[in-house]
């Protein structure tokens, strides 16, 4: 089940897992805050609404498919005992910049001073605290959803993308000969890093 909206949480359904509801956002701040603050809604929806939660800069993600691609991947290494991180936030995060670190990985994609568009990853049992839990994150840093936020918009992201995951020309240019245009090829190719990290680990 996948409900899209430009400015409404985005919920996806996932079956096979305890964890069965991923819901992902892009959040445009309205004005500046400071990463701490925001790290301590984070922190602070976590524990009203019992999900897990995790937050990003919005730049560092090809598509709403690398989120949820991500958080996937994440729920499942807990659930089959391959995680290497004791929180699943944090091996989201590892996840979202194929990066085996934790401090490489929060250093490529976390959420930064400039910051001005976030993407916040939700997973939970129910689909009503997952969405109540993005909402209360978006209000409480004093945003707005709008998940363009998450999708490669300019060239300036995709050159933001290819230096975070190191993608090269020979690479960019063997997917993009299969027939894909360019920020399609860059999307499967930060989502293949994702995949890979399953293979590093």
């Amino acid at each position: 089940m996948l409900n899209w909206k430009l400015n409404k949480p985005i919920l996806v359904a996932v079956e096979e897992l305890e964890k069965k509801f991923i819901c992902l956002a892009g959040v445009a701040l309205q004005g500046k805050r400071d990463v701490q603050s925001i790290l301590e809604v984070a922190k602070s929806c976590r524990d009203k609404f019992g999900v897990v939660l995790q937050v990003v800069d919005a730049n560092c993600i090809a598509s709403w498919r690398h989120a949820a691609s991500a958080a996937l991947r994440a729920l499942r290494a807990f659930a089959e005992g391959r995680n290497v991180c004791d929180r699943v936030e944090v091996e989201i995060i590892l996840y979202i910049s194929g990066r085996r670190q934790i401090r490489d990985a929060i250093e490529a994609v976390g959420v930064k001073s400039d910051s001005t568009e976030l993407a916040v990853i939700c997973a939970s049992k129910d689909s009503g605290p997952a969405i109540s839990a993005v909402r209360f994150f978006v209000d409480s840093v004093g945003g707005v959803i709008d998940n363009s936020a998450l999708e490669i918009r300019s060239d300036e992201k995709v050159n933001v993308l290819r230096r975070i995951f190191d993608v090269s020309n020979v690479e960019l240019d063997a997917v993009v000969r299969s027939g894909i245009d360019l920020r399609e090829a860059i999307e499967r190719i930060v989502i293949e890093r994702g995949a890979l990290l399953e293979v590093l680990k």
